[in-house]
Order: structure tokens, then C-alpha cells, then sequence
């Protein structure tokens, strides 16, 4: 007997609430919302490179001051009033600030950033970029990360329990 594979497993698995729903006689969704759970193979996200178009995630439902996560080609606002970044970017309101300021996480052009908005309507700043990158010297690729932190407090801070170290030699 062959074992079954683990994709198809977790698929199984994954569905079993779904086929129960369907063997009641239900139509399987999500409580209290229009939402219907689909399995689908392929999802195609065509985007205009202006405009509100994109992938956007909210909680508890669409509305100003409640996205938290967006994947753009380009930045713009929704029409709930919320900023959004270009690119993959999740977004959280900073607990103990005043209302509806907002720290973005946000991936684009092989950089993570972290931003800040005072407002879920931004606009946004960026404070801190890891940038990744490659250099390719006489035909050979080597890596590279650029820290920056921006503004005029910013630091960069390494800490490892077995201590922090730079081409092999130890940072004091």
C-alpha cells in the first residue's frame, strides 16, 4: 500500500469541516459574514499600477483604521481612507499611543522597512530598512545586507548570547 502523501493529508484534513458542513445539507461559510469557503488551485491577481487595486486584508471588517495587511504594485489609499505601501506590508495600531497610529511592516525592492503613520490615513515614514542585496564582482555573485536606521535617535543594535561578531572578530 503506498502512503499517502502529505499534501494530500493536510488537503483531507483541511476539508473535513467543509464536507461535513456539505453532507448536513449547509452551505459551508463563515458565521455571520457573506464569506464562503472555496478551494481553488489558482488564484490570478491582475493589478493597475495606480488606483486602489490589490490584495487587502482587514479585521474586523473592511473599514478606516482597520487594514492589516496589503500587497500592491503601487501605494494609494483604500476607500475606507486607509494609506497603504507599495509592495507586501502588514499593518498594526501601536498599543498605548494615541488613536490610529499605525507601525507598517512592509517587503518591496529586496528590502524589509519598518514605517510609522500618526494616522491610519498616513502619511507614512520610514525609520528602519534591512536592505539585501546581490554584488557581482569579475562574474561572481556575493551577498549583501545594508542595515539603516533613519532619523536623528536611530540606532542599530546587535545582540547575541554568544556574543556578536564582524568578519569573524568580536564587537565590544
Amino acid at each position: 500500500m503506498d502512503p499517502v502523501p502529505r499534501r494530500t493529508a493536510l488537503f483531507s484534513l483541511a476539508s473535513l469541516p467543509i464536507l461535513i458542513a456539505m453532507a448536513r445539507g449547509k452551505e459551508p461559510g463563515v458565521a455571520g459574514s457573506a464569506w464562503t469557503n472555496q478551494l481553488t488551485n489558482l488564484i490570478i491577481l491582475s493589478e493597475e499600477a495606480g488606483g486602489y487595486s490589490g490584495f487587502f486584508g482587514y479585521s474586523p471588517a473592511p473599514g478606516a483604521g482597520n487594514l492589516v495587511i496589503s500587497i500592491t504594485a503601487a501605494a494609494g489609499t483604500d476607500p475606507s481612507g486607509n494609506a497603504y505601501l507599495q509592495g507586501l506590508t502588514t499593518y498594526e495600531v501601536i498599543d498605548g499611543t494615541a488613536p490610529g497610529q499605525i507601525l507598517a511592516m512592509n517587503i518591496f525592492d529586496a528590502q524589509i522597512s519598518l514605517w510609522f503613520a500618526g494616522t491610519y490615513a498616513g502619511p507614512f515614514t520610514e525609520y528602519a530598512v534591512i536592505g539585501l542585496g546581490i554584488n557581482i564582482v569579475d562574474s561572481v555573485p556575493s551577498g549583501s545586507i545594508t542595515l539603516n536606521a533613519i532619523g536623528p535617535g536611530g540606532q542599530i543594535q546587535l545582540e547575541a548570547e554568544g556574543g556578536a561578531f564582524i568578519n569573524g572578530n568580536p564587537i565590544t
